[in-house]
């Protein structure tokens, strides 16, 4: 895709990996760590829900609109590799 061809108002966004490792699954529910294979840093999630809020929020803060709820700021990070 083009920039050009992006309808005004959107924003391209280059590519955001993950690495996500389930340890439970409980109750229709995962819980785990995602890892943000673009800054090495490692989030533990509760919940589906708030892993894929940590999706969201990585690929606005890669996209510089900042960071929104459970974050990947430097007090949730596990570890940095």
């Amino acid at each position: 895709m083009n920039v050009d061809d992006v309808p005004r108002g959107k924003k391209v966004v280059g590519g955001t990996n993950f690495l996500i490792s389930i340890k439970e699954r409980d109750q229709q529910n995962w819980k785990g760590s995602i890892q943000w294979l673009d800054t090495g840093r490692i989030v533990n999630f509760r919940s589906t829900l708030e892993m894929m809020n940590l999706i969201d929020e990585a690929i606005s803060i890669q996209s510089g609109e900042g960071e929104t709820s459970r974050s990947w700021t430097m007090e949730n990070i596990m570890r940095k590799v």
